[in-house]
């Protein structure tokens, strides 16, 4: 009897603790809330949709983190980015990018969006600095990251609550401070390499993968951004394709890729967050119709990325199984 009741114990606690790893793991979702989202890939384009679109000032493509030629921009100190940014209406906000450069004689913009600015501080050189209430004047030592500029690329991530502002260096929380996120300056504009207003701070260096959020992201969140794999980067053009992966989360070993998206031949690839192709097949829609069950039983527990890929270009979505 007592053997019994320290095996339900046991039993209870592990399917407890399981419950909640794999709630965190399906909680994990770096779609929801997104904005904008520029992978730089020969063009100024968002995937999300041609009102978030940039017109570039003289800014010229080169090569990404992964090495590949025209997937990122290069910024001289003269050139910047400008879109449309809606200025009302959010409760938070994340932003982030990836940047490369040596360059900190000045104060240099990465970001400038309606609610503040994302750059690199002059006056405690090397140190990264965000803020979500426009006050770039009167910021304190509280808003600068540990982390420096390194001598290569580096993601960095801006979040706002509404009332509290974090600051991520390659995935990693740096800072915070207690602000009130402001959404109504900045003329309703987003800048990449400058700032809204000013001038002689444009960037130096190379910047890619920019993302707005409409939220907060999470740690959870942001450190697979961070670990994103080439796979998962929008390297080729968005194909603003349609389509619905579902059960998600997968609980049956089966998913069914839907979508009335797609004319002709598409290819399906699904790999793992660290970029390991697990499954690659060619589809063919059927008048533009395309319903296809896809067999995940060897797959582990865990996230995934599904990719299609036609003609036109590529659109990917993350599942979870928790079989």
């Amino acid at each position: 009897m007592k053997k019994n009741y320290l095996r339900f114990i046991f039993l209870a606690s592990f399917t407890s603790i399981f419950l909640q790893v794999s709630k965190t793991v399906a909680q994990v979702d770096i779609t929801s809330g997104l904005l904008a989202s520029y992978s730089f890939t020969g063009d100024t384009k968002s995937s999300t949709g041609s009102a978030w679109d940039l017109t570039n000032n003289g800014a010229t493509l080169t090569s990404d983190r992964f090495g590949d030629a025209n997937s990122a921009y290069y910024f001289d100190g003269s050139s910047y980015m400008q879109g449309n940014f809606p200025a009302t209406g959010y409760g938070g906000l994340t932003v982030c990018a990836w940047i490369n450069t040596t360059y900190t004689a000045n104060d240099l913009a990465i970001l400038g969006y309606p609610a503040g600015v994302m750059y690199i501080n002059r006056f405690t050189p090397k140190h990264f600095m965000a803020m979500f209430d426009r006050a770039s004047g009167s910021k304190s030592s509280a808003y600068e990251s540990v982390a420096t500029v390194e001598n290569g690329w580096t993601f960095l991530v801006a979040t706002s609550d509404g009332s509290v502002a974090k600051l991520y260096v390659n995935g990693v929380y740096q800072n915070s401070n207690s602000e009130t996120l402001l959404n109504d300056a900045g003329n309703g504009e987003v800048f990449v390499g400058s700032l809204y207003g000013f001038t002689n701070i444009e960037f130096v260096g190379s910047i890619d993968d920019v993302r707005f959020y409409s939220r907060p992201l999470d740690s959870a969140e942001i450190m697979t951004l961070y670990k994103l794999p080439k796979s998962a980067v929008n390297e080729t053009p968005h194909a603003n394709i349609n389509f619905d992966l579902f059960p998600n989360p997968v609980n049956e070993g089966k998913i069914t890729l839907r979508s009335n998206d797609i004319n002709g031949n598409c290819k399906l690839i699904i790999s793992d967050m660290q970029g390991k192709i697990l499954y690659n097949e060619g589809l063919t829609a059927t008048g533009n119709s395309l319903d296809q069950v896809i067999n995940l039983q060897p797959l582990k527990n865990g996230m995934y990325i599904a990719q299609v890929e036609t003609a036109s270009g590529v659109e990917n979505k993350t599942f979870v199984v928790q079989q």
